[in-house]
């Protein structure tokens, strides 16, 4: 049900024309309209289903019995249920026979079992196909989310540091034409507004950038503009417990356990290769009820010494259909290798899980201390910058110095931002390594 919502919430948003170009997001309803509109994600949910559906079959075509119903009738030429004598057009109800036969297959050497099993391994496959699917698109909502919002951020100290250009070059005019001043601080100044303005351009050109990659994951109209809604505290900044989140990782991560389940899979198709060597042993419960043509006369069953209805217990012993020694040896053969491969798909995925929380734990940790390093540095170069200001008007400092705290600051301030939103992006990718739900 709470699919079908938002699916129907993204249908609206994703048709609604002009009036989706002021949408706010937030990185839950974002992350939500992206599983949502997501091909990879439907296609992963649709082979889960086709694998659900096909488990049950296998399990109903093991408890459930099956039925026959025939009828049968011959309405022109030689008829063979009436001795052969000819027909011309004839089609009488006591021309037909009918047969009605229910059959309970009670044993037949575990062979349904094992379709059942291979069914359920399938469909556990696929559905770790299905979570890694959404955390797949889930991380990556989450990238474009904070990515564009640190663009909006940078467009942000762009735009301010061009405000803050233009006042230096007034500034720098004012103090040229009293004299305090030279021509070439006066040019210092306006090369760093058209710099600035210069840097404006591409910030504008990046955050474009950003906003497709965002429109583009929920299918929106690249260039429609977004309002974003974030909460940018970065909570609790303490390093988890890589030790235990290794262990976490091998239990819990999708691609880990889909490989899990390829091994079971592999281990059934092997055990099914090697029933194929042997005979099959076969128990069916049967009931049959039969209504002979009588072609108008009366026609007993006890007369034809032939029970009616019918039941009995049947077994047989039998060679595998097409049974011919090689085939069957080769088959054999093909699901170890087939085996064999699956175990060391298993081996390569938990070292490559345990290999993917390691790097992510360093960058967690890497971005945590370029945050810290990333305000002291925005503090000092604010402060410096203040300095100097003061210092440029009373003719203390000249043009360069001014140009180098303001070019300071600004770097101060990208940093901080980027620094800031690496943070929120950095755990996230540390919660997807460890096999946490990022949706």
């Amino acid at each position: 049900m709470r699919r079908h919502v938002i699916m129907a919430a993204a249908l609206s948003l994703l048709g609604a024309g002009p009036a989706a170009a002021s949408y706010e997001f937030s990185l839950s309803s974002y992350t939500a309209l992206a599983l949502a509109s997501s091909p990879e994600v439907r296609s992963a949910e649709d082979d889960y289903n086709a694998a659900e559906a096909l488990y049950q079959a296998a399990w109903a075509n093991m408890t459930l019995p099956t039925a026959s119903l025939s009828a049968t009738a011959y309405p022109w030429g030689d008829n063979p249920q009436n001795a052969y004598q000819f027909n011309s057009w004839r089609l009488n109800r006591s021309d037909l026979s009918l047969n009605t036969t229910l059959n309970l297959n009670v044993f037949n050497s575990f062979q349904d079992l094992q379709k059942v099993r291979a069914a359920d391994a399938s469909r556990r496959v696929a559905l770790r196909a299905f979570d890694a699917a959404r955390q797949d698109r889930a991380f990556s909502a989450i990238q474009d989310f904070y990515d564009l919002d640190s663009k909006n951020d940078l467009l942000g100290v762009a735009r301010e540091n061009l405000e803050a250009q233009r006042k230096q070059y007034e500034q720098s005019l004012d103090l040229y034409r009293h004299g305090m001043k030279s021509e070439a601080d006066l040019l210092k100044s306006e090369t760093d507004w058209r710099s600035s303005q210069l840097r404006l351009v591409s910030a504008e050109a990046d955050e474009q950038t950003s906003l497709v990659a965002f429109n583009s994951l929920i299918g929106r109209s690249p260039l429609n503009s977004v309002s974003l809604r974030t909460d940018l505290e970065p909570g609790t900044t303490a390093l988890p417990d890589i030790g235990a989140d290794l262990t976490r990782a091998i239990e819990r991560r999708p691609e880990v356990a889909r490989a899990k389940q390829s091994l079971q899979a592999g281990r059934i198709a092997y055990q099914q290769a090697l029933q194929g060597l042997l005979p099959t042993l076969r128990l069916d419960a049967t009931w049959n009820h039969a209504e002979t043509a009588d072609f108008g006369s009366v026609v007993s069953a006890s007369s034809l010494g032939i029970p009616n209805p019918n039941y009995y217990v049947g077994l047989s012993l039998s060679l595998p259909l097409g049974f011919n020694g090689v085939s069957q040896v080769l088959a054999v053969a093909r699901a170890r290798s087939q085996l064999k491969a699956a175990k060391q798909a298993l081996e390569a995925a938990q070292r490559s899980a345990r290999q993917d929380v390691a790097q992510a734990y360093i960058n967690f940790g890497a971005a945590v201390q370029g945050w810290g390093l990333a305000r002291l540095k925005a503090d000092i170069a604010k402060r410096t910058l203040d300095l100097v200001s003061e210092q440029y008007r009373e003719g203390a400092a000249d043009a360069i110095r001014m140009s180098q705290a303001q070019s300071d600051f600004l770097d101060a301030q990208v940093s901080l931002a980027q620094a800031l939103h690496d943070i929120f992006i950095e755990r996230a990718r540390y919660k997807r390594a460890v096999g946490d739900r990022l949706w």
